[in-house]
């Protein structure tokens, strides 16, 4: 296991990771492109994403594969283990089209020539690039550069669009949940369809919420937005 203390040595050995979750994962994608046919690949991911659960069959956190006495966090199960009875019925879906993904490019400075060698067709980027942190995804990530010392307050506003695939006039109440040192407010709190909405995100980061010595100086501090009928 290359774990401290474990000598064992053997011709052979079990790697848990990537080799067997894609075809996994692959096979539940064709179960949802059967039953919904309509759906984009945007749709089926955001689907088995937000219908993951990340915790084991006694109701405590997952735990980090190479250290069993560690919980594990997001950078290591993603989104977590797919549900296959969930995903065919997410309520909510964040769909995803090309010219998105060409704007999340465009977003990230690419030339024309860059975003053909990648699509394969002479697609343009809109009069709006996209900000990267708002391509329409299951997850949100910001970054902020704090130097040592800093006290200045940081914030962003991320927008993300949802789509209701479940019953007609659905309503849902969306609730931000922050990790220490954040606030997150959510607009607007009620999500009532058959309507496409625009759900906006607000996160706060401030300096003097953050440990005075944190060993590495990169810190992740991982929240989640969650939506309930």
């Amino acid at each position: 296991t290359e774990l401290p203390g474990d000598d064992r040595v053997v011709p052979f050995n079990i790697m848990s990771g990537t080799s067997m979750s894609c075809p996994h994962a692959s096979g539940l994608a064709a179960l949802l492109k059967g039953a919904y046919p309509h759906w984009s690949p945007s749709a089926i991911k955001s689907a088995l994403m937000t219908t993951a659960y990340n915790r084991d069959n006694s109701g405590n956190d997952l735990l980090d594969g190479a250290d069993a006495k560690v919980d594990s966090t997001p950078f290591g199960f993603g989104a977590g283990h797919v549900d296959p009875a969930k995903a065919l019925n997410p309520g909510l879906v964040y769909d995803l089209g090309v010219q998105d993904y060409v704007d999340f490019l465009c977003g990230l400075n690419y030339s024309d020539t860059m975003l053909v060698s990648l699509t394969k067709e002479r697609y343009k980027c809109s009069p709006k690039s996209l900000s990267p942190s708002n391509l329409n995804y299951p997850s949100f990530s910001l970054v902020f550069n704090q130097g040592a010392g800093t006290t200045t307050r940081f914030s962003a506003t991320l927008t993300r669009t949802v789509t209701n695939v479940g019953e007609a006039d659905s309503v849902y109440n969306v609730k931000a949940v922050a990790p220490n040192g954040v606030t997150m407010t959510v607009e607007p709190t009620t999500l009532a369809f058959s309507r496409v909405i625009h759900l906006r995100v607000k996160r706060a980061f401030s300096r003097a919420l953050v440990p005075k010595k944190v060993t590495p100086p990169l810190v992740a501090l991982l929240g989640r937005i969650r939506c309930t009928m």
